[in-house]
Formats: structure tokens, C-alpha cells, sequence
């Protein structure tokens, strides 16, 4: 009779086991889980023999794992219904994600725990059944088989359930006493993780991985406008630009700002460490708290957070989601801020503000509590000049569209970094008060051509000038006309009212205008 509990643990296992055999750097990650976590023995005998050959220093690889269960006389051990395992293993390797062994291990500890139960139940019931013991030692006997099914999870204390000893009542939510911190004023605060997005080849890391890097240890200003209230240990990491590009980027940065790049409190990482693993989040939580840094900057995400481990996961919310919580665990757990730059989707359009939506690959806009968006407002005409919106926002209510010019300078011109920004809401007033004084400008010629054809129509024929003679003689659309006969009334510098103008013999009276001083001469 088929199991499905059965059927789902051994595919489990399975799984971890060719996790382990397509990348076995991660049993460092997994060393809580021993071979005698493994319900089914062929597994269990072959992540003991690669246990054994990690210890004494041997390479780990499905012909060196064959050699030692063959060398222990456990090669023919290791059939599960019939088919040998190991084979079944190394025929799975190749379309294997590796850095996953880790996922598995909440089931196989929980599954290991049930089989310790049963065992601890079963010998209770044998004892019972035997009828060897008298009351008190079953009694004593029962008590050691409950303590043990406590402490083995299957009843957590009030102490050790954190949904009960970390819950709050709302009196007690009120009566905490946080705020938010802000680590540069009005664009980012501290302690949320913070995503930096942008269009191919728009400044990403020049603008977030080394403005902001050396705003905030210099404790200065981003873009000579954002003050910076506290100088931080910040520490980046910086995996595609290379580190002459990264250095002389960095020196442009400091003379642009009047720094000296020796002084400042920024650590430098210039290779691919792969944060999708428990190990790459050690090291990186290791790092902060050596280094001290209370800022981490991780560029890009595509290498650091990439490759095999998310190769079939990126476009999964929920997996994505999980990885980069884990990343941001990492730096939390060590005290800094997050701070990740990654790529948009090719859908932006040029002149138009970046949106989250435009964020490429799943997981990230819901992960973010705090963004930079970077798009262009004009073509970019391979001139060193870079006209970019950046568009900000987050949980704790800061939100903004700024115009960012930035000149980074050609080798013919000589590299810099000269940067002036403009709130959109700066500009949109420029542009209106621009169109407002232009609108004026072209009313103001409109009133001085209707008063000069007012004054060619007025005379022996006419004592007053009316709008479609006024339209014939300016050669203006008539709206304009009557814009400027309006303008002029108010100034007062026509007056509206009956006058005459004659058609050969005939005379009719008409409603027109003319110059005040002229009124019933």
C-alpha cells in the first residue's frame, strides 16, 4: 500500500541529497542536519560518506562518493524500491539548482522529531505491555516520554512560541518608543532595506553605489542637496563595474565634493559573493560586524543574488521574496541598512518617470520598503551628459520626483562628476511662470496690432472698430482678437460701446471700440 507521507520525505531527501552532490560547499550550511536525520538509509549512507570525505579533506563528487560506500562495503545498500540511488542521484545533477540544501532542512528535522516520538511512544507502550515495571517507575517512565515530546516541538511552552511571547497588545504597540531615523534627509531612512532601480546604463552605481556611499560616510550631502545627519560605516560591495572604473569613479565623486577618498570610512568588496546561500549571508553578516558598518550596498543584484541557486526562481515572488528577506536579515542582524541596486525591465520609456512596475524579475518592489527609481528624461547623445528623473519614496512617507543632470565628462573633455538636481515640482512651476510670461508676451504684440489696425479702421468711414474688421485688418484668429480687446479694456486703454459705420449711402449703427480720449468727438 503506497504512502504518500513516505513518498513526499523520501523525495525530499532525494533532493537534499543531490542539492549536497551538485554543490557540496554547502554542508558547512546544513551541519545541524547528521545522517541520522535521514528516514531512508541509502540516503543516510551517502550523505555519510560525503560527511566523511569532507572531514578528511578529500573532493566531493559522485565518483569519489561511489568510491567510498564502495570501499565500506555500502554501495549495495543503497537501492530504494529497487533502483539504485546514487545512480539515480548523479543522473539528476545536471538540471539540479544548486544552494538549496538549506530549504529542506525544516522538514527533515520535523520528520526526524516525529520518528523520535514514535520510538519514545513505542518503548513507553512496550514497557507497559511487559509488565516488568512497577506503577511509580511507568510513572517515571511516562513523565521522561512527555518532558521529551515537549522539548522535541511537539508542545512549545507560552516561553517558547514567539507568536505568544512576541505578540503586543495595541497599549503596548502605542507606548514603544521608535521613530524613524533618517539617514538621508528626505530621500532614505535607516534600518528599511532600500532598492536602487534603474534603466540600462542610466548611473546606477555611480549614483548609488558611490555618491550615496561617499555622502554618507563623509557624512556630507547627496547631490549637494540631501544632507546626510550622521556619518556611517558604510560597507559596498561592487561586483560588476571593476575596480579601476570603481576607483576613478570614486575619485571624481570626492573632488567634485572636496574629499579626501583616504579619509573616508567606506570599505570596498570588488568580487562576486553569492548571497543566495546560507554561507554567502554568514560571511556578509560577518563582515558588517567586523568592520563595523552600519550601511551595506550591494551591486548588482543579478551577481550577488543570481545565478544557478535563482536560475528557476526569479520570476517566483514567493522565493524571491524569501531570498532577499534573507539578505536583508543578513545586514539587520548586523546592524546596517540594505541597500540593493538592480536592473528594470526594458519597458521604460524615454522623458517618462520610472514606476515599481517597471522593476525587472519578481519579489523586489514588494521586498522594498524605501526606493531610488532612475529613468531618462532625454536620449542620452553619447556625450557624457545624463538628463535622469530619479523618483524616491517609501513606507515612512517621503516621496518625490527629482531632475538630475549629471555630467560624467568624456575622455576627450576629461572625466568629472558635476551634478545639479531640481524638484519636479520646481521645474513644473519654472515651466508654467515660462509659458505664463510667454502667453503674456505674445497678448502684449496682439494688443498693439488691434490698436494699430483699430486706429486704420476708425476714421471717415467708421467711428468705431468691430471684431471682424479687426480680424480682417490683424490678420489674427479671432480668439486672439478678443483676448486682446479684453486685455486692452482693462487696462483702460479702449473704451466698448455704439458707433456707426457707413456703406455707401447707408449708415449703421454697430457695437465697437475705441480710444477713450475719442468718445463722442
Amino acid at each position: 500500500m503506497n504512502d504518500p507521507a513516505n513518498d513526499i520525505a523520501q523525495q525530499s531527501e532525494r533532493e537534499f541529497c543531490a542539492s549536497l552532490l551538485r554543490d557540496p560547499k554547502q554542508l558547512a550550511d546544513v551541519a545541524t542536519i547528521t545522517p541520522e536525520h535521514l528516514g531512508h538509509e541509502p540516503y543516510r549512507l551517502i550523505v555519510g560518506a560525503m560527511v566523511r570525505l569532507r572531514e578528511s579533506g578529500q573532493a566531493i563528487t559522485a565518483a569519489t562518493v561511489a568510491e567510498e560506500l564502495k570501499r565500506r562495503g555500502e554501495l549495495d545498500r543503497v537501492y530504494v524500491n529497487g533502483q539504485n540511488a546514487f545512480q539515480a542521484l548523479a543522473g539528476m545533477l545536471d538540471g539540479f539548482a544548486v544552494g538549496v540544501a538549506g530549504v529542506y532542512v525544516p522538514a527533515i528535522v520535523e520528520r526526524f522529531n516525529q520518528r523520535q516520538r514514535r520510538e519514545l511512544l513505542g518503548e513507553l507502550i512496550r514497557e507497559v505491555d511487559s509488565s516488568t515495571c512497577g506503577n511509580e517507575e511507568l510513572a517515571a517512565k511516562f513523565e521522561a516520554v512527555t518532558k521529551a515530546l515537549r522539548t522535541q516541538g511537539q508542545s512549545p511552552t507560552t516561553a517558547e512560541n514567539p507568536l505568544i511571547a512576541k505578540a503586543m497588545t495595541s497599549a503596548e504597540l502605542d507606548e514603544i518608543e521608535v521613530e524613524h531615523e533618517p539617514l538621508i534627509e528626505d530621500l532614505a531612512v535607516a534600518n528599511e532595506p532600500l532598492l536602487i532601480c534603474g534603466a540600462s546604463k542610466t548611473l546606477k552605481t555611480g549614483i548609488g553605489a558611490i555618491e550615496m556611499a561617499v555622502a554618507v560616510a563623509s557624512g556630507g550631502d547627496v547631490f549637494g542637496k540631501y544632507r546626510v545627519p550622521k556619518a556611517r560605516i558604510v560597507f559596498v560591495i561592487s561586483a560588476e563595474s571593476g575596480v579601476a572604473s570603481l576607483k576613478a569613479r570614486m575619485r571624481q565623486v570626492c573632488k567634485a565634493k572636496g574629499l579626501d577618498p583616504k579619509a573616508l570610512s567606506i570599505i570596498w568588496y570588488t568580487e562576486v559573493e553569492q548571497l543566495a546561500t546560507l554561507n554567502g549571508q554568514r560571511n556578509l553578516e560577518a563582515a558588517l560586524r567586523h568592520f563595523g558598518a552600519t550601511v551595506c550596498i550591494l551591486d548588482p543584484a543579478y551577481l550577488l543574488i543570481g545565478g544557478d541557486v535563482t536560475a528557476d526562481s526569479a520570476g517566483n515572488m514567493f522565493a524571491m521574496g524569501g531570498l532577499l528577506n534573507a539578505v536583508n536579515l543578513a545586514c539587520k542582524s548586523a546592524g546596517a541598512t540594505c541597500c540593493i541596486l538592480t536592473h528594470a525591465n526594458g519597458r521604460i520609456n524615454v522623458g517618462e518617470p520610472m514606476e515599481l512596475s517597471h522593476i525587472a524579475w519578481s519579489g523586489f518592489q514588494q521586498w522594498a520598503r524605501q526606493w531610488w527609481l532612475i529613468s531618462r528624461r532625454e536620449k542620452y547623445a553619447d556625450d557624457g551628459r545624463h538628463s535622469l528623473f530619479l523618483r524616491y519614496g517609501g513606507s515612512a512617507g517621503h516621496t518625490g520626483l527629482i531632475h538630475l543632470d549629471i555630467d560624467e565628462g568624456t575622455k576627450e573633455r576629461g572625466r568629472r562628476w558635476e551634478v545639479s538636481v531640481l524638484d519636479a515640482g520646481e521645474v513644473r512651476k519654472a515651466a508654467t511662470q515660462e509659458k505664463e510670461a510667454k502667453a503674456l508676451e505674445r497678448i502684449n504684440a496682439d494688443c498693439t496690432v488691434v490698436l494699430s489696425a483699430m486706429t486704420d479702421i476708425i476714421g471717415d468711414k467708421a467711428t468705431v472698430a468691430t471684431v471682424n474688421a479687426l480680424v480682417t485688418g490683424t490678420g489674427l484668429s479671432r480668439t486672439r482678437v478678443e483676448a486682446a480687446i479684453t486685455k486692452l479694456l482693462g487696462d483702460e486703454a479702449i473704451v466698448k460701446g455704439p458707433g456707426t459705420i457707413k456703406n455707401g449711402p447707408a449708415t449703421k449703427t454697430v457695437e465697437g471700440i475705441r480710444r477713450p480720449d475719442s468718445w463722442g468727438a
